[in-house]
């Protein structure tokens, strides 16, 4: 029967501490071995699923990239028809104002010229800071490099930890 990583440590464990109460017994030094033996396929088993699991994460990522370039052509594609059509609004009101029309009916559509709501301009250095949004964003790298340098910043701290390198 295969054991699970758990099964396998927790056995291990429960196994060196009987062992260091009786270090004579050497059934308990074989199935320590046997542990071990059977961690080495562990490590290699759960290495390749890991490898398996990166390989898609990157090929997700390359995916990804690719449909934000696609993505960013259809954007330009998109932007480029608006500014057409707004040229072909512009031409078409410019005509009907030459030619004292506020409004002309075809067949199938109807254009009239209308006071429009109007857009918002403004100096954004003179605009009064009620009217101003800001992002606040921490700058990681700057916190990271003072904190390493001993840097004391108020609750803020370098959290430590080991992590699996698998080559």
């Amino acid at each position: 029967m295969k054991q699970t990583l758990y099964e396998i440590q927790t056995e291990y464990a429960e196994l060196e501490m009987m062992h260091e109460l009786d270090p004579e017994n050497k059934e308990f030094e074989e199935r320590l071995e046997e542990l071990q033996g059977m961690m080495l396929q562990k490590v290699d088993n759960f290495a390749q699923f890991i490898k398996h699991l990166e390989s898609v994460s990157e090929m997700n990522t390359a995916m990804a990239k690719s449909i934000e370039e696609h993505a960013l052509q259809y954007k330009k594609k998109a932007q480029s028809k608006a500014n057409l059509a707004d040229r072909l609004k512009e031409r078409m009101m410019s005509a009907m104002t030459q030619m004292n029309m506020d409004e002309v009916k075809g067949l199938m559509f109807k254009a009239k010229i209308q006071d429009y709501k109007g857009s918002v301009e403004f100096n954004e250095s003179t605009l009064p800071d009620e009217y101003l949004k800001k992002e606040v964003k921490v700058d990681r790298a700057s916190l990271r490099k003072d904190l390493l340098a001993g840097k004391q910043v108020k609750d803020c701290f370098l959290r430590k930890e080991k992590r699996l390198r698998i080559n």
